[in-house]
């Protein structure tokens, strides 16, 4: 059943303008928000159109939910928005973006009924467009499964949208074989015309590379106006440059990468089709082309000028983009040792294994897509990176993970200063025979310090980060969890500042200092730790000023030995034991902290402690606010405890 221009759906919310575009079970439609006069598109589908049976009603059904929960989920750019999702009892309605400027189907149509060829720069720009939604989608696990010139629309501005996720291999989601969208039964849904060779053949999980394989089919199709998989049928040998000259060599050259019919021989993610797209964009479309690089296999890829793989590589700002499996750098090492002190190297997402420890020992920046996407792995006896020059190592947005059960930590700081933020540093596995390993980043004797923000330390067999010697990192905003023994580790005279960060979950302690080191810790949660929030040890001092340690297995603060640090403003609440507690001789100052509702006491003081505790407020706690032995001489001065 067909709606007309001007009736109203979806409780008087939208008018409908105009039929847009109609398919085999459903029909889209252009319509007007009421109130807020806003343009969108709504896809309907109806129980009672010819041919649309029980079944097929429920596995649209699906198609249109996990539609509308990825559009509407996944904001991007370059991946049309869904904005809702009803069904009544006649019908399902998908309310979407609105794509004023139609399908690539359509300006491939107008090309077959004589319009010009679609100029090279705009086909350029729309697989530069395409490549990017499927980043982001790829990013997700998400695999398209039915990209195809009608699944590809434009905006008003000209850019380009992948559309129709109805199909998508999401993970833990629905990948019936009978979900197609045109007959023939293969083991995989999606179009046989734009299916990969795997696609069309394996029941497997697809990878990534599938559907930049069927971006390849559309990029020769939008140039010839053919449909690529069929011309191919007939001429095996064809390439796009047969049939269109002014196509550039380097287009050619990257269809073919993408055309492999071996999935290890075309791009493994879509971040790599979008360096060589950029670097086309940036040069024009006149830029010359040199000869073509070969693959690992002898093939030729991608010429080097055109593919953005390095740049002036003797100058002190050169850039260097790294994938996996690159054919000039088959590893990480080997593109450490090309760049010069001061370069930079891009990580595309994927996993870089490590044959052993990298040792970075000049200045360097490495820079990955995410972390959760861009991953540098090592299985061996050793650490995965360290680090051993005189100026700074930066690293943004990847993961260093150490794997497999032998001794290592991940990241290892020998001299200079490091600048890391938003990676993560997991994995490190600790040797109680040979006494090392274990740990996230470890600041070693000689190291200066650095900054580390925003990162993530988890699941290492000993401390999330370790700092040692002289070194005086500025620890900000970090995550360090689930550590086999502390989440932070300050030894001998080691200092600097730990702020906001947070410390939870942890076999030992959250934050823990020890020998004379002297941090400053300002704002650091520390909570649901085995044992303490933050615990000083030995000659340790410093100052913890308004943390929170909560919910710790033992105490919220331990001061131990003769350590004398400077206590203000902090909470410590709902531990298993108390809120602070002083051993041994210990001493220093306790000022303005609040200590709540602990399974002991607010404060203790014990055996030959010294403290000073000056207006403290202690209440609430099960067994008293105050305890002090009675061989302690704290000073007390102004508590409400």
């Amino acid at each position: 059943m067909s709606l007309q221009p001007g009736q109203r759906i979806l409780h008087d919310t939208y008018e409908v303008e105009e039929m847009i575009g109609r398919g085999a079970f459903a029909a889209v439609y252009r319509v007007r928000h009421v109130r807020l006069h806003l343009l969108r598109a709504v896809k309907v589908m109806s129980r009672e159109d010819p041919g649309v049976g029980s079944t097929d009603y429920n596995l649209h059904r699906l198609r249109f939910e996990q539609e509308a929960y990825i559009g509407a989920s996944l904001r991007h750019p370059n991946i049309v928005h869904a904005y809702d999702f009803y069904e009544d009892d006649r019908h399902l309605y998908l309310v979407m973006e609105y794509m004023a400027g139609g399908s690539l189907h359509q300006r491939i149509e107008n090309v077959r009924r004589g319009w010009p060829p679609l100029p090279v720069k705009d086909v350029v720009q729309m697989g530069l467009d395409v490549a990017q939604g499927l980043a982001a989608l790829h990013a997700r696990d998400i695999v398209h499964r039915d990209l195809k010139p009608s699944n590809i629309l434009f905006d008003g501005e000209g850019r380009a949208k992948v559309a129709d996720l109805g199909l998508a291999q999401v993970p833990g989601g629905p990948s019936q074989r009978d979900l197609l969208s045109e007959g023939g039964a293969p083991p995989q849904p999606g179009t046989l015309l734009y299916m990969s060779p795997e696609q069309d053949k394996s029941t497997h999980l697809l990878l990534p590379a599938s559907d930049l394989y069927t971006l390849g089919l559309i990029l020769a199709e939008a140039l010839t106006a053919r449909v690529w998989k069929r011309y191919l049928r007939r001429h095996p040998n064809a390439r796009v440059r047969h049939l269109r000259e002014d196509v550039p060599q380097w287009l050619d050259d990257l269809i073919q990468w993408l055309l492999a019919p071996e999935i290890d021989a075309r791009p493994q993610s879509a971040q790599q089709v979008i360096d060589v797209l950029m670097a086309y964009k940036d040069k024009g479309e006149d830029s010359a082309v040199s000869t073509p690089i070969r693959s690992h296999d002898g093939r030729e890829d991608l010429p080097l000028e055109a593919s953005g793989d390095v740049s002036a590589v003797t100058d002190t700002e050169a850039i260097l983009h790294l994938y996996p499996g690159h054919p000039r750098y088959p590893t990480l090492a080997d593109a450490v040792a090309a760049v010069p002190p001061g370069g930079t190297i891009h990580l595309a997402p994927g996993v870089y294994r490590l044959r052993e420890t990298l040792v970075i020992d000049k200045p360097l920046t490495l820079v990955g897509e995410d972390r959760d996407m861009t991953v540098v792995a090592y299985e061996g006896d050793g650490d995965v990176v360290r680090y051993t020059g005189a100026g700074v190592f930066k690293a943004r947005h990847i993961t260093f993970r150490h794997l497999g059960g032998t001794w290592g930590n991940v990241m290892v700081v020998d001299d200079g200063l490091v600048d890391l933020e938003q990676c993560r540093f997991t994995g490190g596995v600790w040797s109680e025979e040979q006494k090392r390993g274990g740990t996230g980043i470890l600041f070693w004797k000689m190291a200066v310090g650095g900054k580390v923000v925003h990162c993530l330390c988890d699941h290492n067999g000993l401390h999330g980060i370790e700092v040692y010697g002289q070194a005086t990192p500025s620890l900000v905003g970090n995550r360090c969890e689930k550590n086999a023994q502390s989440g932070i580790v300050y030894w001998e005279e080691s200092g600097g500042e730990a702020r906001e960060n947070e410390c939870r979950e942890n076999g030992l302690h959250g934050i823990s200092v020890r020998g004379h080191a002297a941090p400053t810790l300002v704002g650091n949660r520390c909570e649901k730790n085995a044992q303490d929030g933050i615990v000083y040890w030995e000659e340790s001092g410093g100052e913890a000023r308004e943390n929170v340690c909560r919910e710790n297995g033992l105490d919220g603060i331990e001061v131990y030995g003769q350590a004398t640090p400077s206590l203000v403003g902090n909470r410590c609440e709902k531990n298993a034991r108390s809120g602070i507690v002083y051993w041994e001789e210990s001493g220093g100052e306790a000022r303005e902290n609040v200590c709540r509702e602990n399974g002991l006491d607010g404060i203790e003081v014990l055996e030959r402690a010294v403290p000073v505790l000056k207006n403290n407020v202690c209440t609430g706690n099960k067994r008293g606010n105050l305890y002090v032995a009675p061989t302690a001489k704290p000073v007390l001065k102004g508590n409400r405890c």
